[in-house]
């Protein structure tokens, strides 16, 4: 639930939103809900939307593709490049391997988040 004042939306969010209950004025704002958990006011100055641009997803995916490119990159040198073999080395290699494999599961899964 939400409360507006002088063009700012207010809104008292915690795990379960619909619960929540905001009001304000042009000095406080106040949340009364029903639980002992933590929750939090978040305050926009405009309207916000939550489609994406063409713009935004097309660098989202040519970002994510570059950081896994490179990551290939790194972990074929960690891998094969035996004078520089070591404890550290190892470390990044596996390092690098985790953030291929999130890197690509959140490119594979990026617009797969409707309900089916």
């Amino acid at each position: 639930e939400g409360a507006e004042s002088k063009g700012m939306a207010y809104s008292c969010v915690f795990w379960n939103e619909s619960e929540g209950a905001a009001w304000s004025n042009s000095t406080h704002t106040a949340c009364s809900c029903s639980h002992l958990s933590s929750f939090a006011v978040l305050m926009a100055l405009y309207n916000v939307t939550l489609q994406d641009t063409f713009e935004s997803v097309l660098i989202t995916r040519v970002g994510l593709a570059l950081s896994l490119v490179c990551l290939f990159l790194c972990i074929l040198t960690f891998q094969f490049c035996r004078s520089i073999q070591g404890t550290r080395t190892s470390i990044h290699l596996h390092l690098s391997i985790c953030l291929f494999i999130a890197d690509l599961v959140f490119l594979c899964g990026i617009s797969s988040t409707q309900n089916k």
